[in-house]
């Protein structure tokens, strides 16, 4: 009996110990993303954190977004990224002084993301940054590549074989960029031949300095799932401003004799597709018996989303039976199709902000347009559903850029100015007092919002004031293209 008693224990003892060993394995892997390969092809483990300065014309102004993924390591280093860049634009332009006469005003800064690459072993983010000070907007490229197994950023050093390899690939870029911009300047046919062979001596020695072996020249290097590797040079960075921004493109053949076997190896697994499934589209079924034109409404409207506060926007609203709008912008709208979905079928509206939120007074009649159609053509393939209304990014217009919107234009009664006032009491009571059939400006971009959401909600809710989207609101008026629309009072 003793004997088998020991035996019984020493099974215990030797069972419990493989437990350990499996859960200390378990606990040293790579951080997973569960169902990996549905989350990240539908993008659904990513959300967009932004930050903002300014929403106005006459102020300066900034708009960062960067994603927020799964794995806390990209995480910090994102957001670290983002915030230099906020950090720097206020040190720059956020504290001058209107006294200064040399303080210029109505600055613009937009960065914003695209994923070129993504599977099981990597995501890359190319970044791109807008900057305009009045004209146009001159345009700054970044990548980032991240080691989802190692938990780490890819630098050169992790990237080419060795040093000499990394020069000898930098050599070969140098003979490529020189002779791809020598050919853009023969193509320049207003040029004075005295200003064509100064512009060859500044491309000699730009394209030298700008294509030596120096992390800093290649921080635009990345790779897409066709086997390519990209390098980006921007715009006076290895030539004139003139000659533009410069890409050059490397079959995997071509380059893959300076990189890192083992890296190679890893980026041939087939990367993740991207799927967007569409939805047919059903017009909001909620509150169909309110009737605005006898009853005290509003109208909350969002912009600058979706974010990672939209999800909690949209369980709050739901907990109180309200409908929105949600102007989205197209570049944060791309990397997060779930919330897009969400936001239809809980019946809500979706209306558009432009793909990059420039402002519109600052672009071509042909990049408005651009704007436009790309940001309806992505939601509508995302939802089914194709959005009727606009708002202007910043409220930036003039009658000559209204007259290109074919759709009606969505501007505001009352101003939360939420993106700057992050104190949760006094956000409660701006929004809880809105004007009758008031359309009222918040954006999803902060935690105070959400707090405040709630409690305003439950004010209305005391005081008979219907939640309702715009379509309801304004159900009563001839919509128009090209018509701006601040309120649900009929004029």
């Amino acid at each position: 009996m003793n004997w088998r008693f020991l035996i019984i224990f020493f099974i215990l003892i030797f069972l419990t110990q493989c437990k350990l060993k499996e859960k200390n394995d378990i606990s040293v892997k790579p951080e997973k993303i569960e169902n990996i390969a549905e989350k990240v092809a539908a993008k659904e483990n990513l959300r967009v954190g932004t930050l903002k300065i300014g929403n106005h014309k006459e102020e300066n102004r900034l708009l960062a977004s960067y994603p927020i993924t799964a794995y806390n390591f990209i995480n910090a280093n994102e957001e670290r990224f983002a915030l230099d860049f906020i950090n720097q634009f206020k040190s720059e332009f956020g504290t001058a002084s209107n006294k200064n006469p040399e303080f210029i005003t109505g600055i613009d800064f937009i960065q914003n993301f695209k994923i070129p690459f993504q599977s099981e072993n990597f995501i890359t983010f190319l970044y791109t940054r807008f900057a305009s000070t009045g004209g146009d907007y001159n345009t700054v490229q970044s990548a980032t590549i991240y080691d989802l197994n190692e938990k780490k950023k890819l630098t050169i050093e992790n990237i080419f074989k060795d040093f000499e390899s990394f020069k000898k690939f930098a050599i070969k870029v140098q003979q490529i960029a020189k002779d791809s911009l020598t050919q853009r300047l023969e193509n320049q046919k207003n040029l004075h031949p005295e200003e064509k062979n100064q512009l060859l001596k500044d491309i000699e020695s730009q394209v030298t300095e700008g294509t030596k072996a120096l992390e800093k020249n290649y921080n635009s290097l990345y790779f897409t799932p066709d086997n390519q590797w990209h390098v980006i040079f921007d715009p006076n960075q290895i030539a004139p401003r003139l000659l533009g921004r410069l890409e050059l493109q490397f079959k995997k053949e071509e380059i893959q004799a300076y990189l890192k076997p083992s890296l190679v190896e890893k980026i041939t697994q087939t990367p993740l597709p991207i799927r967007l499934k569409s939805l047919k589209f059903e017009a909001p079924k909620a509150n169909d018996s309110i009737d605005c034109s006898k009853e005290n409404c509003v109208a909350l409207t969002f912009d600058n989303g979706p974010t990672q506060f939209t999800e909690q926007l949209l369980d709050t609203l739901k907990s109180y039976n309200a409908q929105a709008t949600f102007f989205v912008i197209g570049q944060n709208a791309e990397h997060q199709p779930d919330l897009l979905r969400r936001i239809i079928n809980e019946d809500h509206l979706i209306g558009n902000q432009s793909f990059n939120h420039k402002d519109f007074t600052r672009i071509s009649a042909k990049e408005i347009k651009s704007e436009l159609n790309a940001s309806d053509d992505l939601i509508e393939e995302i939802t089914g559903y194709r959005p009727e209304f606009f708002r202007f990014p910043y409220g930036a217009y003039t009658p000559e850029v209204l007259k290109i919107i074919e759709k009606p234009v969505i501007s505001y009664t009352l101003d939360s100015k939420d993106w700057k006032n992050k104190n949760v009491d006094s956000l409660v009571n701006t929004l809880s007092h809105p004007p009758k059939n008031g359309i009222i400006l918040v954006h999803d971009i902060n935690a105070t919002t959400v707090e405040a959401l709630a409690k305003a909600l439950q004010n209305y809710r005391e005081n008979g004031t219907r939640v309702v989207s715009l379509k309801k609101l304004l159900a009563h008026q001839k919509l128009r293209k090209n018509q701006l629309y601040f309120s649900g009072e009929k004029k």
